[in-house]
């Protein structure tokens, strides 16, 4: 019989979702989102306590997995699929890469590319732009930062290197964002687009810029910024 109720609620919120679109209350978009992960639970009190928790539907999908097993109701199955779901979102809110051919030519081209790319991105992601000897885009590649640490940078020094290898780009651009900060570089930054500068180097391949983009979306180019000399 609780099964029966159960199922005759989320039929009827399916109905509504049909016919009027996504229901305004995170709470309620969040209790048909978890539908489909618990198919035998009230889900509404999951929804309340996890929106109580983190404040919106957006602050639940940003939260780390361990943070959400804290709630009652919320295992560890629940919290991989919420957290997959915010990554998700995350890239599809990045759009589908850019067509090969585009020119990246001038710095006002090149920060808007950065900003279109990483302007929507909740987590630290590097950019590689790939261009041929015109600056017009070859091949791109979005890598979010999942460790924060020396192994990011060794990573993207040699993924970076060899897909410009590749596709046999004459320049690279790269593109990093500052989601909850300045755009100004930080040592680090510095250090590794200086690194970076100088492997792309040794292979004949221009680092064209480096441009970070903090939260507000500004932009800051290290290159120009003549913080690589």
């Amino acid at each position: 019989m609780k099964e029966n109720l159960h199922e005759g609620h989320r039929e009827r919120m399916r109905a509504e979702y049909r016919k009027l679109g996504l229901p305004a209350e995170p709470h309620r978009q969040l209790e048909m989102l978890l539908f489909y992960i618990r198919p035998q639970v009230d889900t509404n009190k999951i929804a309340h306590r996890l929106v109580n928790r983190f404040g919106s539907l957006r602050g639940v999908l940003d939260a780390e997995p361990g943070e959400l097993t804290e709630i009652e109701g919320v295992g560890k199955t629940t919290a991989t699929f919420l957290h997959f779901i915010g990554a998700i979102s995350q890239a599809y809110g990045a759009g589908p890469p850019a067509k090969p051919g585009i020119p990246l030519d001038t710095p006002e081209r090149m920060e808007a590319f950065v900003r279109e790319r990483l302007g929507g991105q909740k987590h630290e992601c590097i950019l590689a732009a790939y261009l041929d000897a015109k600056r017009r885009l070859i091949h791109e590649r979005l890598a979010r930062d999942a460790a924060g640490s020396a192994a990011r940078v060794e990573n993207s020094l040699r993924v970076t290197m060899g897909l410009a290898l590749q596709h046999r780009a004459a320049g690279v651009l790269i593109g990093h964002n500052h989601p909850h900060g300045s755009p100004m570089p930080s040592l680090k930054d510095i250090a590794e687009a200086k690194r970076l500068k100088e492997a792309l180097r040794a292979i004949g391949v221009s680092l064209t810029d480096f441009i970070i983009i903090g939260e507000d979306l500004e932009t800051y180019s290290v290159t120009r910024g003549a913080l690589l000399i």
